[in-house]
């Protein structure tokens, strides 16, 4: 359903980015003939592409940020404004078009973003009424959490109507009157065998009256986009997280290599300004070197702008803190703008990371969390990334319980891998720094 949802929200946004375009010649010029269609379509059609990577980004796709708030009013703004400088750029940059309509891009501009507006806090409205009603059976970590997040997003179109915890005392007549008394369409039921298989037997003669059935797991899974480890089976998690993507594999390195050499070269002059800022700024290495584990436990040395003091860890290593009194005021601005990250473009050429991947950790903090989180090591069996799906969905933190739950979002990442699934990121660590309040 909350795919569904999706599809419909970017299916509007293409008949309103199209009906805007008309609705532009029409005020600007009186009238829509063949000669104005063929002149604005195709380039206009090549800016939308990008306009609604820039939506995406921005999280106006994703169901559950859809509110009637003065945040959408400002993020569809933003949105809005960087679609406009972006098609500015382009229709410079490609003289074929043989238009530069600013005008009409500022009038096209205002009219989408009202109307687009309009067609969100419509959307707004619809989803905050719930279509699905839930019975969640069994008592377990996932479904405690799977509710709690299913409450804080009514938009989602989920109700949880019942919660059966003890499963013990259940039979089939007070199975009956649950789903009689709270019309439910949806039973979702932990895979804990010895726990549920009575109940099990109950809720599968429901199938034939129209009541779907999920595993609690899958839909976690679904919902959260994380795996949770609790739950999993050891032989479970091994199997799929190590399935080969052979063709996506063999792909992504030398697609990777080429992107890193043209923004080495691209990136040359801010390369070498950030340089001199840290020189000049203070004392120690303007590159910052440290042993990090990478795929298969091989350790490797990762280059980043140093924003921190020469001697900050004359104490030892241990955990960075987000406001940390050993970052200098220059490395509060590379963290901030995340241009320390910028050297690692040659860890990239080297073959040790990828763009996209669960973040490189120390080898100190390493074996620590193998000995205390049940299937750490197997965020290794890729190699590690400059952002990933933990990092865009996941607060900073720098404790055992942050690394836990980002071990779920790295899992996630683990199985579900594939070009597709790293552009999002990518455009979502965009987004983190177009939008960085969100």
């Amino acid at each position: 359903m909350v795919r569904i949802k999706q599809i419909l929200l970017v299916a509007g946004d293409i008949i309103l980015l199209y009906g805007c375009l008309g609705l532009t010649l029409l005020l600007r010029y009186g009238k829509i003939d063949q000669f104005l269609v063929d002149a604005h379509l195709w380039p206009f059609s090549t800016a939308f592409v990008f306009w609604l990577a820039i939506f995406y980004a921005a999280s106006l796709y994703d169901v559950k940020s859809i509110k009637r708030d003065y945040f959408l009013i400002e993020t569809l703004a933003v949105a809005v404004l960087a679609g406009l400088v972006f098609s500015i750029i382009l229709f410079y940059l490609i003289p074929s078009f043989e238009i530069s309509p600013k005008r009409n891009l500022v009038i096209f501009s205002l009219l989408f973003f009202l109307l687009s507006l309009a067609w969100r806090w419509f959307w707004g409205r619809r989803l905050t009424v719930p279509q699905r009603k839930i019975l969640i059976i069994g008592d377990s970590r996932e479904n405690s959490e799977l509710t709690e997040f299913l409450i804080r997003h009514p938009q989602l179109g989920y109700k949880i109507n019942f919660h059966l915890k003890d499963v013990g005392r259940a039979d089939e007549k007070m199975i009956d009157e649950i789903i009689e008394q709270n019309q439910i369409n949806i039973i979702i039921i932990s895979p804990q065998k010895e726990k549920t298989s009575r109940i099990l037997e109950i809720i599968s003669k429901k199938i034939p009256l129209g009541i779907e059935i999920q595993d609690s797991i899958s839909a976690y899974e679904n919902l959260l986009l994380k795996i949770p480890l609790e739950e999993m089976e050891d032989l479970w998690i091994a199997t799929t997280v190590s399935k080969d993507r052979n063709t996506y594999e063999s792909a992504k390195r030398p697609l990777e290599f080429l992107i890193a050499l043209v923004l080495l070269a691209g990136l040359f002059p801010i390369i070498m300004l950030v340089a001199l800022l840290i020189r000049i700024s203070s004392r120690g290495p303007v590159i910052y070197r440290q042993v990090r584990v990478g795929k298969n436990d091989v350790f490797f040395v990762l280059y980043k702008f140093r924003t921190m003091v020469a001697d900050a860890e004359k104490d030892g290593p241990r955990w960075a803190a987000s406001k940390d009194p050993r970052v200098t005021a220059v490395g509060k601005f590379l963290r901030l703008t995340h241009l320390d990250e910028l050297p690692q473009l040659v860890n990239i050429v080297k073959g040790e990371i990828s763009f996209v991947g669960p973040r490189p950790e120390r080898p100190e903090f390493v074996k620590e969390l193998k000995e205390k989180i049940p299937h750490y090591q197997l965020r290794h069996v890729i190699k590690p990334g400059i952002t990933g799906w933990a990092q865009i969905n996941y607060r900073y933190g720098a404790s055992l319980e942050d690394a836990q739950e980002k071990l779920r979002y790295d899992l996630f990442y683990i199985k579900n891998r594939s070009f597709v699934l790293d552009f999002l990121i990518i455009l979502k660590t965009i987004k983190m720094f177009a939008f960085r309040h969100k």
